[in-house]
C-alpha cells in the first residue's frame, strides 16, 4: 500500500527518507526523466567492477543455498537441512552491523575498500579451508551439520558484510540518474556466481552428467572414460579461494575512492532508526518480511522431492542450465521497465506467477513417473515450470533493488539498502526452516517391514535393499503450498487494493 502511495505521489525519497536526510531535488528529478544520455566508458568500467563484485558475492550464497544441500540430501533428514539453513541466516541479520560499516573506515584507504578487502580476503582464507577439509567431511556415514554450518555460517557472515558495502559503493559509483543500474549490476553478478556454484559445479560434480555429456573431457583428464567427476567440492573451493586474494590485490592497487561526507556510527544508528519509524517504511517493512512465504514450499522443498523421487541431478543441472542466459535477458529488460513511474509493477505481477507456479510444480511432482524413467516430455515440463518460477523470481528481485536504490540515500546508503534488502532476505530466511521440518512432520515414510523412518535418502535404500517398500505420501508439498499461497494471495490484495 505504501508503495502504491509513494508512486502516485512520484516523490520516493520525500516518502521514505524523510527531512532528516537530504535530498536531492535534481536527483528526483533525473529518476524521473525518460530521456537518458548513453553510458560513458567511465560508467560500464564501474558497472563492470559491480558485476564482478557481486559475483563473487554469489560464489558461496548459491554454495549455501542451492549446491551443498544437494549432496546433503542422501545423508540427512529435511530437519538437518532446515538446521543447516541457519548458515544464511547472517544475510538476514546484516542490518545489526550495517551502521558500523557505514560509518567506522579508513579514509585513506577508503570508505568502502575499509571492509570490502579485509573480507574478501577472510573468505579467500576461509575458502581454501573449508576446501581442505569438505571432501572427508561428506565422505562419513553421518554427517556432522553442525560444524558444516559453522563453516558456511562464517563464510556468508563475510559476503553479507562485503553485501553492505557494495550496496553502498553502487550508489556512489553511478551517478543520480543512473542508480537503477545499481540493480542490473547486483542481479547479472549474483546470477553468475550462483550459477558457477549450483548449477555448474553440480554439473561437472556428477559423474554420470560427465560421462553422459562431456566423455572426451573425462578422458582427457583421467585417461578413460571411467565414470568419474571432474570437480570436487573441495577443489572447487580452494579454487575460489585463490581467485578471491587475488582480486582484493587488485581492488587494492588499481580502484581508488573519492571521500565523503562523514556521519559518526550512533548519528548513523539514529538516522536508521529514524528511516524505521516512518509509517511508510513500516508498511514497506512488514510487506518484505512475508512477501515470500506463499512461495517457499516450492522454493525450498519441490527441487529436494524431485531428486528424491528419482530426477537425475545432472538432469535438473540442466534445467537451471537452459535457464541461466534467459534470466540474464529477463533481468535487463525488468531493469529498463522498472525505469519509469511506477518501479514495483514487475514485482507486482511476478509475485502472482509465482504464485501460479506454487501449483504448477506441485502437480509435476504430483505427476512423477511411478517408474523413475523421466520421458522427455516431463523433462520439458520440468524445464518450463523452472523457467517460469525463475522468470518471476528474477522480476521481483530486479524490481524491488530498483526501487531500493531510488529511495536510498547514499550517505547511509549501505545501512539504508541493508535495512531494505536485510528484511527482504530474512522474509525467505525465516519460514524456510519451518517448511523443512513441517515436510518431515506431514512425509509418512515407514518401512513396510521393518517399520522403521525412511525419511534420508540412506533410510530409503536400506529399506528397499531389505526387499521393503517406502511408502511416501506426497501430501506435504500439497498442504503446505495450499496454506502458504492462501496467506500469500490475501497479502497481495491487500497490498494492490489498500
Amino acid at each position: 500500500a505504501s508503495i502504491c502511495a509513494a508512486e502516485q505521489i512520484g516523490t520516493y525519497k520525500e516518502v521514505f527518507s524523510g527531512d532528516f536526510l537530504s535530498i536531492s531535488k535534481q536527483r528526483s528529478h533525473n529518476f524521473l526523466s525518460k530521456k537518458k544520455d548513453p553510458l560513458c566508458i567511465n560508467v560500464k568500467v564501474k558497472c563492470l567492477v559491480l558485476v564482478i563484485l557481486y559475483c563473487l558475492q554469489g560464489v558461496p550464497v548459491g554454495l549455501s543455498f542451492g549446491s551443498v544441500p544437494f549432496l546433503l540430501k542422501r545423508k540427512l533428514s529435511y530437519t538437518d537441512l532446515g538446521y543447516f539453513s541457519i548458515s544464511s541466516y547472517p544475510y538476514s541479520l546484516k542490518l545489526f552491523w550495517s551502521p558500523i560499516v557505514d560509518s567506522w573506515y579508513s579514509k585513506r584507504f577508503g570508505r568502502r575498500k575499509t571492509w570490502i578487502v579485509p573480507s574478501q580476503v577472510l573468505s579467500g582464507l576461509l575458502f581454501y579451508f573449508i576446501g581442505t577439509q569438505i571432501n572427508q567431511l561428506l565422505k562419513v556415514e553421518y554427517i556432522d551439520v553442525k560444524q558444516l554450518t559453522f563453516y558456511f555460517f562464517l563464510l556468508i557472515f563475510c559476503a553479507a558484510t562485503q553485501d553492505i558495502a557494495v550496496d553502498g559503493w553502487a550508489l556512489e559509483l553511478l551517478p543520480a540518474d543512473r542508480c537503477e543500474l545499481a540493480s542490473t549490476c547486483q542481479t547479472i553478478g549474483i546470477n553468475v556466481g550462483y550459477f558457477l556454484s549450483f548449477t555448474v559445479f553440480l554439473a561437472l560434480n556428477s559423474s554420470e552428467f560427465c560421462s553422459r555429456y562431456l566423455p572426451s573431457v573425462v578422458q582427457y583428464f583421467w585417461g578413460s572414460t571411467a565414470t568419474k567427476e571432474l570437480l570436487t567440492l573441495g577443489g572447487y573451493m580452494k579454487f575460489w579461494g585463490v581467485t578471491y586474494l587475488l582480486f582484493s590485490l587488485w581492488l587494492v592497487i588499481f580502484v581508488r575512492e573519492d571521500s565523503y561526507t562523514h556521519l559518526s556510527i550512533w548519528d548513523t544508528y539514529k538516522t536508521l532508526f529514524d528511516v524505521i519509524k516512518m509509517k511508510h517504511m513500516l508498511a514497506l517493512l512488514v510487506v518484505l518480511l512475508v512477501q515470500k512465504i506463499g512461495f517457499m514450499a516450492n522454493d525450498a522443498v519441490t527441487p529436494l522431492l524431485l531428486i528424491e523421487k528419482g530426477f537425475k541431478r545432472e538432469d535438473m543441472a540442466l534445467t537451471v542450465l537452459l535457464d541461466f542466459p534467459c534470466q540474464l535477458v529477463l533481468g535487463y529488460l525488468v531493469a529498463k521497465w522498472s525505469t519509469g513511474t511506477r518501479p514495483t509493477r514487475p514485482w507486482m505481477y511476478a509475485l502472482v506467477l509465482r504464485l501460479i507456479m506454487g501449483g504448477v510444480c506441485m502437480y509435476v511432482v504430483y505427476i512423477f513417473p511411478p517408474d523413475g524413467r523421466v520421458t522427455p516430455a516431463y523433462f520439458l515440463l520440468v524445464t518450463a515450470a523452472t523457467l517460469l518460477t525463475s522468470f518471476g523470481t528474477t522480476a521481483m528481485f530486479v524490481s524491488q533493488g530498483a526501487f531500493f536504490a531510488r529511495i536510498s540515500d547514499s550517505k547511509v546508503g549501505g545501512s539504508y539498502q541493508t535495512l531494505l534488502a536485510t528484511c527482504s532476505n530474512f522474509g525467505g530466511t525465516w519460514p524456510k526452516y519451518f517448511v523443512l521440518k513441517l515436510v518431515d512432520h506431514f512425509t509418512i515414510a515407514k518401512c513396510s517391514t521393518t517399520g522403521q523412518d525412511c525419511v534420508t535418502e540412506l533410510g530409503k535404500a536400506a529399506c528397499r535393499n531389505s526387499f521393503a517398500s517406502d511408502q511416501t505420501p506426497g501430501v506435504c508439498l500439497i498442504i503446505q503450498e495450499g496454506l502458504c499461497t492462501y496467506f500469500t494471495m490475501v497479502l497481495w490484495f491487500y497490498t494492490f487494493i489498500f
